[in-house]
């Protein structure tokens, strides 16, 4: 499931398009700065939870999206970043 997110994403940001393989200042090309989130939560009461949907959804690859860090946290809230 992985795999087919970072596939479709082709390593980058779903919001700002950001590469999230590598960093340039450290020099290390295998450095990963992504996150995967949910669009629909995958529990009724997450994030844009939904009672029938999230259940349906929650292994769904269609239903993940890619993202740098800035905007998981502005996405998912600063306390479920640095996981």
């Amino acid at each position: 499931m992985k795999a087919i997110v970072w596939a479709r994403s082709a390593g980058r940001c779903a919001f700002c398009n950001k590469l999230l393989i590598g960093d340039l200042l450290s020099s290390k090309s295998d450095l990963n700065t992504a996150y995967i989130a949910h669009i629909v939560a995958d529990a009724p009461k997450g994030a844009r939870g939904d009672k029938v949907l999230s259940a349906k959804l929650s292994k769904d690859p269609a239903n993940l999206m890619l993202l740098c860090d800035v905007h998981h946290r502005l996405i998912e809230g600063p306390e479920t970043s640095g996981e």
